[in-house]
């Protein structure tokens, strides 16, 4: 074991593996037990042992760390309880936190004790850690953790709610929403994420009072929480997060909006395109067209005079999800709006609805001064396949795009015979995409 701190790092690596053979010659594993650091008592001989190995995980080699690795999860994990308060100690280190761990685990239910004497450590790595291996222990580390979270040590309280939220046991749902209400928000932060691991319903209004948590980490986790339960009662709540100032509550809101969106949903969304805050109305008009219902049709159609350009567009992008032909005018004089990103989003969805009545204002689009809606109009022309577009296309093939020009190919493909000498022109193209196509 000495060769394992040799300042040559083939030396090391040698004695490391040779360590690993003997160990699998004799069928059994060095006896390396360490003290507790908080005990009095005499350090056993081959403790310093247990020190050489596991100082092999921080070698330069990736070698000597694998099998390093392995010796010290074969040997700590072996010794059982005994190693239990110095691989907790151990957990400290990150260049020796996941093997500790993974020796943590294999020693299982005899270190139960002190992995719950340990719950509330300072460093909240560690914490998360002993979460982890309680919740793999299962179903007997749960009553104890209960005990905790009646306790008053609010950094064990967070600890035991998350391997309480890791295992998913519904005898944690009432402590769990009392710790909502917690003073300190480290708790109520990590009892909102556990109740959204849980995911049942009683959480519900409990984590809805929490969006307006002081703390934007518990808004965040309740918000979290609430998308996995997707209960349909917490939509116009999350509606009105999206008006929240913390960036990562909002950004979760929409996302979870747009999870829980259905039918069920659309009276809460159509309202909300009424809504002063603009980021409000785009959220709706975008969750709108995810929903698919036909009911959305009339008040995505008035959103496309919304004052906000992003409203507008994220109008135009719905109603072409939607596919209903009412849209089509509404959509051709959007085509025509002041913003880039609304008369692109208009091409796209008239190209998605697929009538061939909007061909001439798609052609007319091809010379728009934007790249995008000049791509997406060629991509609108090529879904429809109308004929009408083929000098058109020929000409777009002479576009500074290269998107464009791919896009005119591809439909002149699909129009058929009437496209063949442009598509033979078009094997000349400069770029190889293009000439792909």
């Amino acid at each position: 074991t000495s060769a394992l701190s040799d300042p040559s790092p083939y030396v090391r690596e040698s004695a490391a593996e040779a360590l690993e053979r003997l160990a699998q010659l004799s069928g059994q594993q060095p006896s390396f037990a360490p003290p507790p650091h908080s005990l009095q008592m005499e350090e056993p001989p081959a403790f310093a042992a247990v020190q050489k190995v596991l100082s092999a995980l921080k070698s330069q080699s990736p070698l000597l760390r694998r099998i390093g690795r392995k010796i010290a999860v074969d040997n700590l994990a072996k010794l059982g309880g005994e190693a239990v308060p110095f691989l907790i100690d151990a957990l400290t280190d990150d260049s020796l936190r996941s093997t500790v761990a993974k020796a943590l685990q294999e020693i299982g239910r005899s270190a139960i004790t002190l992995l719950l004497s340990a719950i509330g450590h300072q460093n909240p790595a560690v914490r998360e850690v002993i979460a982890q291996v309680l919740s793999n222990i299962g179903e007997e580390a749960v009553e104890p953790m209960l005990k905790i979270l009646k306790q008053d040590d609010p950094l064990a309280k967070s600890g035991a709610a998350m391997a309480l939220g890791q295992i998913g046991t519904l005898r944690a749902v009432k402590p769990l929403i009392a710790c909502l209400d917690h003073a300190e928000s480290l708790v109520r932060r990590h009892a909102a994420v556990a109740l959204g691991k849980i995911a049942d319903s009683r959480a519900v209004e409990p984590l809805i009072a929490r969006l307006k948590d002081s703390d934007p980490d518990v808004r965040w986790a309740s918000v979290e929480a609430l998308a996995v339960i997707a209960d349909q009662s917490a939509v116009e709540p999350l509606i009105e997060c999206l008006k929240d100032t913390d960036a990562d509550v909002y950004r979760s809101a929409q996302s979870a909006l747009i999870k829980i969106a259905d039918s069920r949903s659309i009276k809460s969304f159509v309202n909300a395109l009424g809504d002063e805050n603009p980021k409000v109305r785009q959220v709706a008009a975008f969750a709108l067209g995810e929903i698919g219902d036909a009911r959305a049709i009339k008040p995505l159609i008035s959103a496309l005079e919304d004052t906000n350009a992003g409203v507008r567009w994220r109008a135009a992008e719905s109603l072409g999800n939607l596919g209903d032909q009412r849209a089509i005018e509404p959509l051709l004089t959007a085509l025509k709006d002041e913003n880039v990103d609304v008369r692109w989003n208009a091409a796209r969805s008239l190209g998605a609805i697929g009538d061939d009545t909007v061909v001439e204002a798609l052609i007319e689009a091809l010379r728009d001064p934007s790249t995008d809606v000049r791509w997406n109009a060629a991509e609108a022309l090529g879904e429809i396949g109308d004929s009408r577009a083929v000098n058109p296309f020929i000409a777009a093939l002479n576009d500074d795009s290269m998107k464009v020009r791919q896009s005119a190919t591809n439909g002149l493909g699909k129009i058929g015979k009437k496209a063949v000498h442009p598509l033979m022109s078009a094997l000349q193209d400069r770029n190889r995409y293009v000439r792909d196509s």
